[in-house]
């Protein structure tokens, strides 16, 4: 009786489930996209129907593949590409800019032991209270940093920083 009730209670595989927005499965966009490249006189509306895909997401889609080539093809690698494109995700701009605050930062001692609003006139910000600026540092500070540090390790130095 036991076993019974545990038979009952498992679930179905997340293969077997149908996917509500198939474009979103990495095997189902592989299997699009092969359908698109042997398609012949169909159309490419007709492939994503076949593919139950709606016509602006596999435009979307096609010109994503157009743009990004065969990393479109899986979509996790496409996000971190994008990501990487663009910066920063969607969203409002923020009023001081990464390379305003950045400055901010950088500036020299004596600059810094100075009051908020001098330093923000010093680093060419002049548009935006005091409080957007403590707001922005405080929040973005570790972020840009994080940032600074993840890109000074990524990128390849130049060959002759090695040499004395």
């Amino acid at each position: 009786m036991f076993m019974n009730n545990l038979a009952s209670n498992q679930r179905e595989s997340p293969s077997a489930r149908p996917n509500a927005k198939p474009h979103l499965d990495t095997p189902t966009r592989a299997r699009f996209f092969e359908a698109i490249d042997r398609r012949g006189t169909a159309t490419k509306r007709s492939t994503f129907k076949d593919f139950n895909i709606a016509p602006s997401t596999g435009y979307r889609l096609l010109h994503e593949r157009e743009t990004y080539g065969t990393t479109a093809d899986r979509r996790s690698q496409l996000r971190q590409l994008k990501k990487i494109e663009t910066g920063k995700g969607s969203g409002r701009r923020p009023k001081i800019s990464d390379e305003q605050l950045q400055r901010l930062l950088n500036a020299p001692k004596e600059v810094r032991a100075q009051r908020l609003q001098d330093q923000l006139v010093q680093a060419g910000i002049t548009h935006v209270s005091q409080e957007t600026a403590r707001r922005a540092l405080r929040d973005r500070k570790d972020a840009l940093y994080r940032a600074s540090k993840a890109q000074a390790i990524t990128m390849s130095p130049h060959p002759s920083a090695y040499t004395s």
